[in-house]
């Protein structure tokens, strides 16, 4: 019979899943031993749950920091601008504002999402360095120490994203194992119980199980069609 999750299956359904089967297995007494390493995986599925949700808990706090970065970012270069066109007596093709914002404008680099406008804001760091002109050393410097702390938090999110990928991954080799303690398990029924194969439908199919040998969902408590 073999049941099988589909490998995109959520850890939630599988650690419901995982609980069902220990009642299952234990409703009958001589059936109960084959319940132990079922607790097991539980206990594995519930730290690994506990660990996604830290994880995605830390990627969305780190994404939320990424956004109040870049909207202090943005008002630093909304700032720089400013200030660079009054020095250039509000002639944007004069120095030092056609250097610094030509061809992008603060509004332009305010939208450019965070990696876009960290690369932007080197350039006109060097730039601002070159020009070396003292009405904008402050505004220079606040957009050193701005970019600076977004870079940090960006960093975070970029690692907070690549931790919640390796889970993923971990997620799918524990649909695996699963899979595969089913069919020891039913292995284990049938050896006690031969040809009760209602038996294993009722202790191992998932709410909605898909039989390998079968492309369509079946309800666990209705018996395959093979066995009407």
């Amino acid at each position: 019979m073999s049941y099988a999750f589909a490998p995109e299956a959520s850890l939630d359904s599988l650690i419901d899943h995982v609980s069902g089967v220990i009642a299952g297995l234990e409703a009958t007494p001589s059936l109960a031993p084959l319940a132990a390493p079922w607790h097991k995986l539980r206990k594995d599925l519930l730290a690994a749950r506990q660990t996604r949700d830290e994880t995605r808990w830390k990627l969305l706090g780190a994404q939320r920091k990424v956004a109040v970065s870049s909207v202090e970012w943005g008002v630093v270069v909304g700032d720089l601008s400013g200030r660079a066109l009054l020095a250039a007596g509000k002639n944007v093709r004069k120095d030092p504002y056609a250097s610094l914002f030509t061809p992008l404008r603060a509004a332009v680099l305010r939208t450019l999402g965070p990696v876009r406008a960290i690369a932007a804001a080197a350039v006109i760091a060097a730039k601002g360095a070159a020009l070396a002109h003292p009405e904008l050393v402050k505004c220079l410097a606040a957009l050193k120490t701005a970019t600076e702390a977004l870079s940090a938090v960006e960093a975070d999110r970029s690692a907070a994203q690549q931790a919640s990928l390796v889970l993923d991954i971990a997620r799918s080799a524990q649909v695996t194992a699963l899979d595969k303690l089913t069919a020891t398990t039913e292995l284990g029924i049938l050896t006690k119980f031969p040809g009760r194969s209602d038996l294993v439908r009722a202790a191992l199919a998932p709410a909605r199980s898909t039989p390998k040998s079968k492309p369509t969902a079946a309800d666990p408590t209705t018996p395959p069609e093979s066995e009407t």
